[in-house]
C-alpha cells in the first residue's frame, strides 16, 4: 500500500489539478514499475495498492524503497520546485495472510505506521499493529460511553501563596472512573482523547465544572478563589471559546478573574491566529492565561509578548532538580526576574519538600503547587480541608511520600 504525504497540501496549495496530476504521474509509475503477475490500483484518495509477485520476503523491503525513491523524483506539470513523497506498509502472503481483504487490511495498517514513524516511510505488517488498532478501537468506544456516562470526574491540587501558605486557588485535574478498571489518571486516557472528536466537548464540561466548583467554593467564604482550568488544543477550532466560557461564568455568577485557563506548547504552536485571537477576546474579559509546562519544549520567548499570556507555570522537572543543579536553578532564577519584568504571576509545580518552598520563597516566586501542599483529590476531600484552619499548610512527609506522583 503508497500513500502520498502531504497530499491535502498540494491540493489546498497548488490546486486539485496539481493534485490529480500527482495522483497520474504516481499512477503511471507503479504501472511502469510492475510486470508480469503484479496488479496496481487506486484504491481511493491518494492511496493505491500494488500485489507484487515474485519478491522474496527478504526484498521486498528494498523495492519498497526504491519505488519511493523514484516517486520523490517526478516532477508532475513542470513544477521542478515541487517535493513528492510516499510512504509503504507491506504485507506477506501466506505468512500475514491468506484472504485477500485481510491482507489488504494488513497491508494498511503497516501504512499507518509507517506514516506514524518519522523516521521510516516503509514498514512491515506485525500483528502487535493489529492488536494496536484494536486497542485504539475499544478506547474510542470506551471514551463514547463515558462522555454518555459521565464517567469523568475532576480532582483539585491546591495552589498556596509561597510566602505564607495561604490558599488562593485549585488546579482541576480530569480522572475517569472506569466501570471495570476503576480510577485511571490522565495518562491511561488523555493522549487518545485529545485526538479525538470527544476532546472539544470534555473540555467544555471541565470548564462548566470548575466554574460550578470555584462559585460553589467562593460562596462558602473562600472569596479570591481562582480555578485553574486545562484546555484542549481542539477547542480552539470548535465553536467559540471565548463565548462559551463567558456564558459558563454567567451561568455560576463567577467573575472572570476567578478563572484561569492553562496552555501548553502544543496549542501555542499549533495554530498561531486563531489561538491567539480566542486568548486576546478571553483575556480581555478579564479571565487569567496560564503558560504551563513553560521552558521544555521549542517554543520561543517571543511567543510571551505575541501571547496574551498572564502567568508562567514553572515546570516540575525544573523544581525537583534546582537544590541540586545549578543549571536548572539559573533556569528558575531567569524566569522569575522574567515574569517580574513582564508583570506575570509564577506558579511553580511540582514542591514536594520545605526545602524546595523555601528555596522559591526567598526568591520570590508567587505561588506554588504540589504534594508539599496535597495531592490532587475530590472536590468533598478538597472542601472539607478548605473549611479547616491552616489546611493547606504543608503536609507530613510519610503522607508525601505515600504513592506515585499525580499526573
Amino acid at each position: 500500500m503508497v500513500d502520498v504525504d502531504g497530499f491535502k497540501d498540494i491540493n489546498n496549495i497548488l490546486g486539485p489539478a496539481a493534485g490529480d496530476d500527482v495522483l497520474r504521474a504516481i499512477g503511471q509509475l507503479l504501472v511502469a514499475e510492475a510486470w508480469s503477475g503484479t496488479a496496481v490500483a487506486r484504491i481511493g484518495g491518494d492511496e493505491f495498492a500494488m500485489w507484487v509477485c515474485g519478491l522474496t520476503a527478504e526484498a521486498v523491503k528494498p523495492f519498497a524503497r526504491q519505488l519511493l525513491a523514484k516517486i520523490s523524483e517526478l516532477a508532475p506539470m513542470g513544477h521542478e520546485d515541487m517535493r513528492i513523497s510516499a510512504s509503504c506498509g507491506i504485507a506477506l502472503f501466506p505468512h500475514d495472510a491468506q484472504e485477500p481483504v485481510e491482507l489488504i487490511g494488513d497491508a494498511d495498517l503497516a501504512l499507518h505506521a509507517a506514516k506514524a514513524e518519522a523516521t521510516a516511510n516503509v514498514a512491515l505488517y506485525s500483528p502487535a499493529l493489529r492488536t494496536d488498532a484494536l486497542d485504539r478501537r475499544l478506547s474510542s468506544i470506551d471514551l463514547h460511553r463515558a462522555v454518555a456516562n459521565g464517567e469523568f470526574v475532576l480532582f483539585y491540587q491546591p495552589q498556596v501563596r509561597l510566602s505564607d501558605g495561604v490558599l488562593v486557588g485549585a488546579e482541576a485535574l480530569i480522572r475517569w472512573l472506569h466501570p471495570s478498571r476503576g480510577l485511571l489518571s490522565p495518562a491511561a486516557f488523555l493522549p487518545a482523547l485529545e485526538g479525538s472528536a470527544l476532546a472539544p466537548q470534555v473540555g467544555r464540561w471541565v470548564i462548566e465544572e470548575g466554574c460550578a466548583q470555584a462559585a460553589r467554593w467562593r460562596r462558602q467564604g473562600a472569596a479570591d478563589f481562582r480555578m485553574a482550568v486545562n484546555l484542549f488544543a481542539s477547542q480552539f477550532h470548535t465553536g467559540d471559546l471565548p463565548r462559551e466560557v463567558e456564558e459558563s461564568l454567567a451561568r455560576h455568577g463567577l467573575p472572570p478573574e476567578a478563572l484561569e485557563l492553562e496552555i501548553t506548547e502544543n496549542i501555542v504552536l499549533s495554530d498561531h491566529s486563531t489561538s491567539i485571537d480566542a486568548l486576546t477576546r478571553l483575556r480581555q474579559m478579564g479571565v487569567h492565561i496560564a503558560f504551563d509546562d513553560f521552558g521544555t519544549g521549542y517554543a520561543s520567548l517571543s511567543l510571551l509578548t505575541r501571547f496574551p499570556v498572564s502567568c508562567i507555570k514553572l515546570d516540575r522537572n525544573f523544581v525537583q532538580a534546582m537544590l541540586q543543579a545549578p543549571r536548572e536553578a539559573a533556569v528558575i532564577a531567569a524566569i522569575l526576574e522574567m515574569g517580574r519584568a513582564l508583570d506575570m504571576d509564577v506558579i511553580a509545580e511540582g514542591i514536594e519538600t520545605e526545602a524546595e518552598r523555601a528555596y522559591l520563597a526567598a526568591r520570590h516566586c508567587p505561588e506554588g503547587q504540589g504534594y508539599l501542599f496535597g495531592r490532587p483529590m475530590p472536590a468533598e476531600e478538597f472542601e472539607a480541608r478548605l473549611g479547616q484552619a491552616a489546611a493547606f499548610v504543608p503536609q507530613g512527609a510519610a503522607e508525601r511520600d505515600a504513592g506515585s506522583r499525580a499526573c
